[in-house]
């Protein structure tokens, strides 16, 4: 995997794996490399250390254990994990920190950028409902996007992205404990 972070000028550059993940420096985020894990974040490293403590040690990572680890974090954050061939995302209990997806049968991708993903993936299409949808709420509701096959992390939600036989994608929306974590409660 290619890593480009600011240089010594200070620019920033995009950080690029081709196949699967966009994670630009420019909107705050950071990278966290571990021997046999390559992630991302924006928020306190504090904050999302228990999420790739998990991600490197459980194995299978699991929807229950994810969970778990992620109703006791707290403070804004956006976190994504590849290890092997599958990716982790999750984003905090109001989506402080955005983290848009596209996927089609045998391929996927992640960026924290929409405009990233939409040059990669040459979306040009329309999703017509969330046209009509963006005038009347003021923005864009659930998973869908302006663009039809990109889509975007809800609120205290994660998703897996793997490609298994024909299964291109797993999601789980981070169910709200009986006493919700602090980063949950508005």
């Amino acid at each position: 995997m290619r890593k480009l972070w600011p240089d010594r000028t200070g620019r920033s550059a995009l950080l690029h794996d081709p196949s699967m993940i966009r994670i630009s420096p420019t909107f705050g985020w950071r990278a966290a490399d571990f021997e046999d894990l390559s992630g991302w974040y924006q928020g306190s490293s504090d904050a999302v250390s228990p999420f790739f403590d998990y991600v490197r040690s459980a194995s299978p990572v699991t929807t229950s254990g994810l969970r778990a680890v992620l109703s006791k974090l707290e403070g804004p954050f956006a976190v994504v994990a590849k290890k092997n061939s599958r990716i982790y995302c999750a984003t905090d209990g109001v989506r402080s920190c955005p983290v848009f997806y596209a996927q089609e049968p045998g391929r996927f991708s992640v960026s924290n950028s929409a405009e990233a993903l939409k040059d990669s993936w040459e979306l040009r299409e329309v999703n017509l409902e969330a046209l009509l949808e963006f005038p009347m709420a003021g923005y864009v509701t659930g998973r869908e996007t302006l663009l039809a096959r990109l889509y975007q992390l809800q609120a205290a939600e994660f998703v897996f992205l793997c490609v298994v036989d024909s299964q291109d994608a797993r999601s789980a929306q981070l169910q709200a404990p009986s006493l919700p974590p602090s980063w949950l409660t508005l």
